[in-house]
């Protein structure tokens, strides 16, 4: 069976030739470009598009960029279905100029009950998965030619038709930078930061005394405080352990290093800094000494600091070790243009009299890697990294390629349905409540993997660091002083064995769940919204944090939390809507009356707006009754509880409900946590 859909398509396209033809598909494709929301059939089958390939230039550059994309199973599969496919074209995207730029997904589906059967050979079934149905998008970028877009269409990798060597993608690099320190007025805005930068204690010159064979380790403190540079966020991988600084080799690499001796990411990476015209790049296993605690420590929490102050953050996406490399060497396709028709108006009412009229030309590329391939990259997975895209200013994957359209579209495209692009802007702005958006941070954060537990806290001590000049608020411990009641209503979506407990780590936080292990941390704030309804909370009776040396990234010396318990005498709370034991397999074991219950606070669910549907919710921590040998009473976290009040009260009863049960409230001892 042929490889190609289409026996012409690997014939070079030819664009600009002034006589391109659309099917009246492709030109309803280009012509209707305001329609909002846009979503228009395109030819009836597969069968349809193959034939129009031949004289529209449109479905031909479709239909090889399809049949590029396809898998061998795929292609199969199509081809044995292409009467029955649906072809359609829907609006996709956040434009910063939708008059000019248009981002739209071409997509050709099989359909469930028409997907024929395969002739698979026997000893291929078990490696080859048969889908259940083909469904092949295209995410599609056009911008037409006008004044507006002029600037735009000029840049290399636009106004190139070959392929896109790295000399063209630095170029373009260039001209994002340009715009983004004239235009960009949040992304030079550094109000945290440039009041609190801490320098690193060294920094990479990539050509020292002009040397291009070799780069060396520098005291930035020489420098000033005004000197720009790169940062390289990458993968150190398991088998592709990085070029490292020890005690042993500081002097050595403060001498000089030569480029070849470097890991295969790094070369990469002072190559693109030398291109960009920069002197300076931060690396973490070069510019820290690696054997040195406190040289770790110190410089572990600088790393907010280091991040966010660079020009650019180089990421090291694709690569899942420092031996991968940056993919700088790839060579990426050029656009594709053709001439739009005219467009009848008030003047000319059919096409036949806009012939000869002068005709712009549309300007079309595949855009970059979809949300949905960048979560699976590799820099997406790790710990260390999610920091560190959170904070840069600028980020950049080292291949130039995936955001070959960050100029036109809002925010970079690695970092993946990240609410948090331009962080320190966002959390100024940012309408839920700071319990809300600090626990979407985590949500994403518990996605990554690590190989050490004792990592998880400095990870993350760069974003806590500016959340704490954003709230004014105090840490604790992953989670925050002011709603720390509510904080601590986290529970599991799978189960944890008591043996699965970070050593050192208190069991009241979630940093005493070992991450990268697959456990499914969940807060009250994901199912339910509540954080804005709360009428009361426990209170604090004395929280007290020690660490062996600075916060957050050494060891935890001492931890305690004390809160005062309360009995609610009003309210008809009624036995536990939710009972979640942190260990399922004790289910057997504690029965509800076994446990003690440490009521952290009470909420109107959002829900409860409806006349006919007003109740309270009663979110509380189950408690193990321990004895440390020292004669003092203590309690270890074994789950969380939500007790439901069930009577229906109306609209106008709300709020006397409300008092009346605050009112009622008894406090009667104070519950000391480990």
């Amino acid at each position: 069976m042929s490889s190609a859909l289409f026996p012409g398509l690997l014939t070079p396209f030819q664009p600009d030739r002034g006589e391109d033809t659309l099917c009246i598909f492709c030109e309803q494709l280009v012509t209707n470009w305001n329609s909002e929301p846009f979503h228009v059939d395109h030819h009836p089958s597969l069968l349809s598009l193959m034939n129009s390939a031949g004289h529209c230039s449109l479905c031909r550059l479709l239909l090889k960029w399809i049949n590029n994309k396809a898998t061998h199973l795929e292609r199969e599969a199509l081809e044995r279905s292409k009467q029955d496919t649906k072809i359609y074209v829907i609006e996709a995207g956040e434009l910063v100029n939708k008059s000019t730029v248009k981002r739209r997904v071409f997509c050709v589906d099989t359909p469930d009950d028409k997907f024929p059967s395969l002739s698979i050979p026997k000893k291929q079934v078990a490696t080859q998965a048969i889908p259940a149905d083909v469904s092949i998008s295209i995410h599609l970028l056009m911008v037409k030619e006008d004044k507006d877009s002029r600037s735009l269409v000029r840049r290399p990798i636009w106004s190139s038709m070959n392929h896109l060597s790295l000399e063209i993608r630095i170029a373009t690099g260039h001209e994002w930078l340009r715009q983004c320190e004239a235009e960009h007025i949040e992304c030079r805005a550094q109000r945290f930061f440039s009041q609190h930068q801490a320098l690193p204690a060294r920094m990479v010159d990539v050509k020292p005394n002009g040397n291009m064979d070799h780069v060396a380790i520098i005291d930035p403190y020489v420098l000033g405080d005004s000197f720009k540079y790169l940062a390289l966020s990458h993968c150190w991988g398991k088998n592709g352990s990085p070029t490292r600084t020890t005690k042993d080799n500081l002097t050595e690499h403060e001498k000089g290093l030569r480029i070849e001796f470097l890991s295969r990411s790094f070369r990469d990476a002072v190559r693109i800094t030398r291109l960009l015209g920069y002197k300076f790049l931060w690396i973490d296993s070069l510019c820290i000494v690696q054997d040195d605690i406190d040289d770790w420590e110190r410089e572990a929490a600088k790393m907010a600091s280091i991040f966010h102050c660079a020009d650019i953050v180089i990421s090291a996406a694709s690569a899942g070790s420092s031996a991968d490399g940056l993919g700088i060497d790839n060579s990426f396709q050029g656009a594709s243009r053709l001439f739009s028709p005219p467009v009848p108006n008030s003047r000319y009412d059919n096409p036949a009299q806009t012939q000869g009229l002068p005709r712009k030309r549309l300007f079309f590329r595949k855009a970059g890697t979809s949300n949905k391939g960048l979560k699976d990259l590799p820099i997406h997975k790790r710990g260390w990294i999610f920091q560190e895209i959170l904070l840069a200013r600028r980020s950049e994957d080292g291949e130039l390629s995936r955001t070959l359209t960050s100029s036109i579209i809002r925010g970079s495209s690695t970092q993946p349905s990240n609410p948090f692009l331009h962080f320190e802007s966002a959390i100024q702005y940012e309408t839920s409540t700071d319990v809300d958006m600090w626990w979407s941070i985590l949500r994403a954060f518990f996605q990554r993997q690590f190989t050490k537990s004792d990592d998880v806290l400095p990870s993350l001590a760069g974003v806590i660091s500016l959340w704490q000049w954003h709230t004014n608020d105090e840490p604790i411990l992953g989670m925050w002083k002011k709603d720390l009641p509510f904080h601590m209503c986290w529970f599991f979506g799978n189960s944890l064995s008591v043996v699965d407990r970070v050593p050192g780590q208190p069991s009241w936080s979630w940093t005493s769940v070992p991450q990268g292990q697959k456990i499914d941390i969940n807060h009250v704030s994901f199912i339910q919204d509540l954080s804005e309804h709360v009428i009361w909370q426990a209170s604090i009776e004395a929280v007290d944090i020690k660490w062996v040396a600075l916060p957050f990234v050494s060891p935890l010396r001492h931890a305690s939390l004390s809160l005062r318990r309360v009995q609610v005498t009003k309210g008809n709370f009624y036995q536990a809507m939710t009972y979640r034991l942190d260990n399922k397999e004790e289910n057997n074991f504690y029965k509800q009356g076994d446990l003690e219950i440490l009521p952290l606070f009470i909420a109107i669910p959002h829900y409860t707006q409806k006349i006919d549907d007003g109740r309270f919710h009663m979110c509380s921590l189950l408690l193990e009754h321990i004895d440390l040998g020292d004669g003092q009473t203590r309690y270890r976290r074994k789950g969380y509880a939500e007790f439901l009040s069930w009577p229906k009260y109306s609209e106008s009863e709300i709020h006397e409900r409300a008092a009346e049960i605050i009112s009622s409230i008894k406090e009667t001892d104070v519950v000391a946590l480990v």
